[in-house]
């Protein structure tokens, strides 16, 4: 797997609110939320780019990409 870099991004409290509230009823992370939203505008811009990530710890649910590979 590619190498990884960790940012930090400064949110509004109305778009982290938004976002939590859709990682909740899907039963997801909000990074997995926020890299679907990600690899989403990059793709409309004409990029492929990857946005699996090596994963630590517990997970609540399949990510975007997880699902796309069952």
């Amino acid at each position: 797997m590619a190498k990884s870099r960790d940012y930090h991004l400064k949110l509004g409290e109305d778009a982290y609110l938004a976002l939590q509230e859709i990682a909740d009823k899907e039963g997801r992370l909000l990074a997995d939320v926020i890299r679907e939203a990600l690899k989403e505008y990059t793709t409309r811009k004409g990029y492929s780019v990857q946005f699996k990530v090596g994963r630590g710890g517990n997970r609540r649910g399949k990510t975007e990409s997880e699902q796309d590979e069952d």
